[in-house]
């Protein structure tokens, strides 16, 4: 995302209709995004095709689908040799609304990054964030990877895309927080960190004690993967800085060496 303009730039560059514009046009080219969200509604019609294959009266344990039973995450099965799972748990959802909810945040924020860093980079990143949010989902929540209860969903990409932008525009302020880039980043990174931490199944005394009492308050709080969610916003916020990183230039080398000849 780029700053914020001035109020001269925008009246020359078409008022704000004119950003609306530029914003459409984004999502509009956003061929990779579009194809990231094609392959989540493709599978996640999965399900709804299995019906009609499976003999009649078949139900699987616990009103899974047998997809989300062969790609959702759950440490009992990964430990057992589904090794796909760590990412084949962001392809599929608890339901539709729960793909609308990740689809809509993969398009506004896929479209941003995949503007400013390109195809790869946003197929990159999606990859990395699934990855990493499912090692920290099997390191972080005991309650959510064993048992029955397993992880589904793209979330650990929609905060990598979000990490990632803040990241690579650090200045610019965010609807509707109002905050600056690197602030939100840096919130949403520590939220989703103690967050992780507050798991009442976790043995982290104090911290699990409280999770406890907060999960009395807010029933479900912790049947949300805060550890996938801290996974996937830590790929973005790495995957900026390294594009951030210095570069490495023929110019700079010879200006290197030539300080070092001179000293020498």
């Amino acid at each position: 995302m780029v700053p914020p303009a001035s109020t001269e730039t925008i009246v020359e560059m078409g008022g704000a209709g004119g950003r609306f514009a530029r914003g459409f046009r984004h999502l509009r080219d956003a061929k990779a995004t579009w194809q990231i969200l094609r392959i989540l509604i493709l599978i996640q019609a999965v399900p709804v095709i299995w019906d009609f294959v499976l003999p009649p009266g078949h139900s699987a344990p616990d009103k899974l689908t047998q997809a989300q039973i062969l790609l959702g995450l759950a440490k009992p099965n990964f430990l057992s040799g589904d090794f796909w799972q760590p990412l084949s748990y962001a392809f599929i959802h608890a339901d539709w609304a729960h793909l609308l909810l990740n689809g809509a945040a993969i398009l506004l924020l896929g479209s941003k990054v995949e503007h400013i860093s390109g195809k790869r980079t946003i197929r990159f990143v999606a990859i990395t964030a699934a990855l990493a949010g499912g090692l920290f989902f099997l390191l972080l929540s005991p309650s959510l990877g064993s048992g029955s209860q397993r992880l589904v969903g793209s979330s650990a990409v929609c905060f990598a895309f979000l990490a990632l932008l803040t990241t690579l525009s650090p200045e610019s302020r965010y609807f509707p927080f109002f905050v600056s880039g690197r602030s939100l980043g840096m919130g949403v990174i520590l939220a989703n960190l103690i967050l992780a931490l507050l798991n009442p199944d976790l043995p982290t005394g104090p911290l699990a004690r409280l999770g406890s009492q907060l999960s009395d308050l807010f029933p479900g709080l912790f049947r949300i993967s805060h550890a996938c969610h801290l996974g996937g916003s830590l790929a973005g916020y790495l995957a900026g800085r390294f594009m951030l990183r210095p570069r490495v230039t023929i110019e700079a080398l010879r200006r290197e060496r030539g300080k070092r000849e001179g000293n020498g």
